[in-house]
């Protein structure tokens, strides 16, 4: 069995049409079980959960998690699970009918420890933003596609944190989420997801893209600013850049910095069309977040 996790805070309205996805899956419900994590929600999330539970076949377990975050409340569903497999889904996302037994196939036909997905990113309707005409907004944000046929990832590849699974023994041998990094409340500290695929990789895990275990992911309007943005860039380059060893991260560094400089040279010859030029804004932070990585490369080890 796959236990699927979704972790959620005061949105029951998402969390409903991600749990009505969930109950329309193709494979048999004794094949899979929801546990619907509430991280101290104040709104009807119990109620729609219970709502859920009442109303379709597929087991569901209800947790309630009191201390804020959304790396806390994944590792309270890793806890509370019974499946051999773990699936993490945001409340936000709405899972394609063959998502569950796309997961199931991959673990066991390729005998995989953890399981990439794919993302399809939809914009919010009526969305008015800051970005410049013609940007494509939506493949910026939270959003992954490697390619229409299974395959071994390659070790630059991450899975998303909105649809990764794991076999639950390794996700519980390496520490789960690290607690001071995800989102918690006002705080937008990102990261917790490639940080934790990269402990998985360490202990040596076989990681597999399927893109047929798919989702749809509904995200709100506050990722589509030019600040947003910028700061995902930033975060992006502090995963890509992060080396191991005094000498790597100072070659990666230096590579890094050059980087910048050249970057910043090209401003001039943007500076035409709003939309390069914030594309190169993008390009810029990103490279200075792998020489931030590279100066200051982040800890190992879970904090629970």
């Amino acid at each position: 069995m796959i236990s699927v996790i979704v972790c959620t805070w005061n949105r029951a309205r998402v969390l409903k049409r991600c749990l009505q996805s969930l109950a329309e899956q193709t494979c048999p419900t004794e094949a899979y079980e929801v546990v619907v994590v509430d991280n101290n929600s104040t709104d009807d999330t119990l109620e729609t959960a219970n709502r859920f539970a009442s109303e379709c076949d597929v087991s569901v377990h209800y947790v309630r998690e009191l201390r804020q975050g959304l790396s806390v409340a994944r590792n309270t569903g890793l806890e509370s699970s019974e499946g051999c497999y773990v699936a993490f889904i945001d409340d936000d996302c709405i899972a394609e009918p063959g998502y569950v037994e796309a997961l199931i196939r991959a673990f066991e036909e390729s005998n995989a420890d953890a399981v990439a997905g794919k993302v399809t990113t939809v914009l919010p309707e009526g969305l008015v933003t800051d970005l410049p005409r013609g940007f494509d907004a939506a493949k910026k944000v939270a959003h992954l596609d490697l390619g229409t046929n299974r395959r071994w990832m390659a070790s630059h590849e991450y899975a998303l944190g909105c649809n990764l699974a794991v076999r639950r023994s390794l996700a519980l041998e390496v520490g789960g989420f690290r607690t001071d990094l995800g989102y918690s409340g006002k705080s937008k500290v990102v990261g917790e997801d490639t940080e934790f695929w990269d402990r998985l990789r360490a202990a040596g895990a076989a990681m597999a893209w399927e893109p047929r275990a798919a989702v749809i992911h509904r995200v709100g309007p506050e990722r589509f600013t030019k600040a947003a943005l910028r700061n995902a860039a930033y975060c992006y380059g502090r995963k890509l850049g992060k080396r191991r060893g005094f000498g790597r991260r100072a070659r990666a560094g230096i590579a890094s910095l050059i980087q910048v400089v050249l970057t910043a040279a090209a401003w001039p010859v943007a500076s035409w069309s709003p939309r390069v030029r914030f594309e190169l804004e993008l390009k810029l932070m990103e490279r200075l977040g792998k020489v931030a990585a590279a100066l200051r490369p982040h800890g190992g080890g879970a904090a629970r």
